[in-house]
């Protein structure tokens, strides 16, 4: 029994490595360019004046001013580089001149409806200051204000009306419309004045009844036509209704009559960029709304953001310096030139406006975590974790800058930050699956499993039919040897979701950690009732094997091999592959015996793995097949050479294997210089230990060897059997056949399918003459394991000692196919031959045994 449980060491660390999964901690961090487009907007509050905003603003712009010379020269290289220089020079002068002929018909409009000329939109100039930047809160306040000291209703009251639609405020609207004497019946005559008619409209587009402020707003008198605030009516309620073509010709006609309403040119913009998807309009309304009001910074934004799509930086350049130059004490106004150099990858001027955001407003976290992102990228990670530090302390979303802190920790190999950097992100926000799932991989790869099992179970409490919180739950538990729970874990997992075979799959790891093979390959079956996969295939089989169902094992195996066959064409690169599922067959008629089977298959296997780092292991493999098939000296030689050839961690790995080899060929020395003669914390080495002192008749030190693997607890049911079988052996070695024989069936009762003690049986009844009970002894063995060498011989000699001459012979012959290199089949062969008076093949057969002995 000892060779079979030294065996099953390759086979239980091969099928673990194909059923265990492992966590791996992957990147989260995304590229610096990602971070900078992803920045949120800009605060819609001006910051205060700093007290240097006058030199500054000097030297703010002719800094930007130099910047953008140099740019649009690098530019202007750029887009020329691959094209003939004439057709260049052509463009760049059809440029220019559209550019002229556009800016001087903008002057002209500029000239013709400048600030000191009263507005078409009947608005005054600060009035019209805040609409047209955006500020409709202020705006409607101060309307409010001029509206209070009015008796009549008129433009003021009807863009005071829009301002409350605008602002979502319907009860001061109601109010309004009562005062210009408006009537709740919807069937009440329209309003003689048209502003009151606009409120009207307006009022009930605040009520959501766009049917009847689109009536209101029909055939409205000719005397009106040159009225913006009318075709601004009409624009609003197309727009609410959908119809944004109608709404962007109904404000080009508002904007034609107030060429000042920079407010109008955006809502255009925005029209055409969300609605028509027209890029290049929108990109012409928001110029001209940025040029009438370079304050409005919904214009300056969606500019730079349209000109970056298209890559013109140059572009977004001259909006963010022009916004700059009209506030240069706004620190967004820097900000957004930073994100265009970011963009740019020019980091160092980015930085420089990004000091310039920060000197003016210290608590806006955009700042830090922009700047942050650069020093990251320039492998500043104190720099960069600092920053974001600051942007968790001013950020309203400390969530969010919690994660990217715990990226940035995570990139200077800061794990405990990172990881508490999460967890206290996780507390803020709980229902952000991405923070959660990041910190569980990050915990499990540190092996903090303690936190780890406790995260998974406040998450169960809160989701606890969430089939995937329990199965992580169950593998945490795994991890911490808590394998009870484990398994409840993952049979609630399964119950929840039974079309997931990995609950079974784990299952199954786990019980072959604890031996428990037969439960194991259940486990294993479910699996592969859910889904059949190759990968469960094989591990099924090693369960098998293992158990010592080589049978059940063998299909297994061929029939992965067959379902890899099938699917290798989707999965190429799927484990296992097959020369590891080839492998995993060697080896298991290695253990199970089947030598000449294993040598074919691994010297398949390691022509093809000869030079890779797989060759040493598949060359040891195949020395110890060709070593137990041929039994000779130089097999045993070249067994040890191919040992002395493995790494430290390979030979630790098969030192078992190697010396019970050694010891099956009863090269006793040789086993004894790998294993060395003291006992050890290994049972199946002190098993070989003990079968080397009976090889060499040291009977009293291999008995007590032995003795103490049995009494030890820390011993497998399987270890125990192994340990008693060979006590077995040294009694039977003795003489002392009934110590043998109770020893023998204590091993069968410790594990029943030890056929090594089975046979040790039947050579007690040989000593007894019980031919019928070995010959049932031996066949008991053979139905446990039929290439089991041992339980033929025992049967050959039982059938001729009971002069069944003529099947025992067949017996040994069948042995001595099975296992060439067995001298002692050949030997027992030519003596039934010798009595059978078959002369010439018994003749052949001593020819073969004199070749043998001189090899061995």
């Amino acid at each position: 029994m000892t060779s079979n449980e030294l065996s099953s060491n390759r086979l239980i660390a091969r099928a673990l490595s194909y059923v265990l999964t492992v966590a791996t901690l992957g990147s989260c961090l995304q590229p610096l360019a990602v971070y900078a487009k992803d920045e949120p907007a800009a605060p819609t509050a001006q910051t205060s004046a700093s007290q240097s905003g006058d030199s500054s603003d000097k030297k703010s712009k002719k800094k930007h001013k130099s910047d953008s010379a140099q740019k649009s020269d690098k530019n202007d290289s750029s887009e020329t580089k691959d094209k003939p220089e004439t057709t260049g020079k052509s463009e760049k002068k059809d440029k220019k001149e559209k550019s002229a002929k556009k800016e001087k018909s903008n002057k002209k409009k500029t000239a013709k409806h400048s600030k000191s000329a009263p507005s078409s939109t009947g608005l005054d100039q600060q009035t019209l200051s805040l609409i047209n930047r955006g500020e409709w809160k202020a705006a409607a306040e101060r309307l409010e204000t001029i509206a209070a000291a009015r008796t009549e209703i008129g433009k003021p009251e009807s863009w005071l009306a829009f301002a409350y639609m605008f602002l979502g405020k319907c009860d001061p609207l109601k109010e309004l419309a009562k005062k210009a004497g408006i009537s709740d019946n919807p069937d009440a005559p329209r309003p003689d004045n048209i502003h009151a008619v606009e409120i009207k409209a307006y009022n009930e587009m605040c009520q959501q009844k766009l049917d009847l402020a689109d009536k209101t707003l029909q055939n409205i008198p000719d005397t009106y036509a040159n009225d913006p605030t009318v075709f601004f009516a009409l624009a609003a309620v197309s727009g609410k209704q959908g119809k944004a073509s109608n709404a962007i010709d109904y404000t080009r006609q508002c904007v034609d009559l107030a060429p000042d309403f920079a407010w109008g040119y955006r809502t255009i913009g925005f029209l055409e960029q969300r609605f028509i998807k027209d890029n290049k309009k929108a990109d012409e309304a928001f110029a001209r709304a940025f040029e009438i009001e370079p304050n409005l910074k919904e214009a300056a934004e969606t500019l730079i953001d349209l000109r970056l799509s298209n890559n013109n930086f140059d572009g977004a350049l001259d909006v963010a310096e022009k916004a700059l130059q009209a506030n240069p004490n706004e620190a967004s106004n820097y900000y957004r030139i930073a994100q265009i150099f970011i963009q740019q990858w020019r980091l160092r001027e980015a930085l420089d406006e990004l000091q310039s955001a920060i000197s003016i407003d210290p608590n806006d976290p955009r700042f830090y975590r922009s700047r942050a992102s650069i020093k990251r990228f320039q492998g500043d990670l104190s720099g960069a974790i600092a920053d974001q530090t600051k942007a968790v302390e001013f950020g309203k979303d400390k969530a969010f800058e919690l994660v990217e802190l715990a990226n940035m920790n995570l990139l200077a190999g800061n794990k405990t930050p990172a990881i508490a950097n999460l967890q206290e992100a996780f507390k803020i926000d709980p229902k952000n699956l991405n923070t959660r799932d990041k910190l569980a991989t990050l915990l499990m790869s540190e092996k903090r499993y303690e936190d780890l099992a406790a995260l998974y179970k406040q998450e169960i409490a809160q989701n606890p039919k969430d089939a995937k919180l329990h199965l992580g739950y169950a593998n945490t538990l795994a991890l911490m040897d808590r394998l009870d729970e484990a398994v409840k874990e993952f049979v609630a997992a399964s119950n929840l979701d039974p079309l997931d075979p990995e609950p079974h799959r784990s299952v199954g790891s786990l019980r072959i950690k604890q031996r428990d093979y037969s439960a194991a390959a259940e486990e294993f079956k479910k699996a592969l009732s859910i889904n059949p996969s190759v990968s469960d295939l094989v591990a099924l089989g090693y369960c098998y094997a293992l158990n010592h169902d080589y049978v059940e094992a063998e299909t297994a195996l061929v029939t992965s091999l067959a379902l890899q066959q099938l699917t290798q064409a989707n999965t190429p690169n799927a484990v296992p592959t097959r020369i590891q599922i080839n492998r995993s067959l060697a080896d298991l008629w290695l253990t199970e015996g089947r030598y000449s089977d294993s040598v074919v298959s691994f010297e398949a296997i390691y022509a093809t793995t000869k030079n890779t780092s797989d060759g040493p292991m598949d060359n040891f493999a195949l020395s110890e097949a060709k070593a137990l098939r041929d039994r000779t000296a130089s097999a045993a030689d070249a067994l040890i050479s191919a040992y002395g050839a493995l790494n430290d961690k390979q030979k630790a790995d098969n030192k078992n294997a190697v010396v019970a080899t050694l010891l099956k060929l009863e090269k006793v020395q040789n086993a004894l210089a790998i294993a060395g003669d003291s006992e050890t914390d290994d049972p199946n080495l002190n098993l070989s230990l003990a079968k080397a002192a009976r090889l060499s008749k040291d009977y009293s030190k291999a008995e007590a060897i032995a003795s103490r693997v049995v009494a030890s607890s820390k011993v497998t049911a399987e270890q125990k059997s192994a340990a008693q079988e060979e006590l077995a052996q040294i009694a039977l070695a003795q003489g002392n056949i009934d110590k043998a024989d109770e020893l023998a069936r204590k091993a069968v009762e410790s594990f029943s399918k030890n056929y090594e003690a089975y046979e040790t049986i039947g050579r007690v009844f040989m000593k007894k003459n019980d031919y019928k009970g070995a010959i049932d002894s031996a066949l008991t063995a053979s139905k446990r394991n039929p290439y089991y060498a041992n339980a033929l011989i025992l049967l050959g000699d039982a059938q001729l000692a009971s002069g069944n001459t003529k099947e025992a012979s067949a017996t040994y012959r069948k042995a001595s196919e099975l296992y060439p290199g067995l001298l002692e089949a050949h030997k027992s062969l030519l003596q039934t031959l010798v009595k059978l008076s078959m002369k010439e093949e018994a003749r052949k057969e001593e020819e073969q045994i004199a070749q043998m002995e001189k090899q061995h």
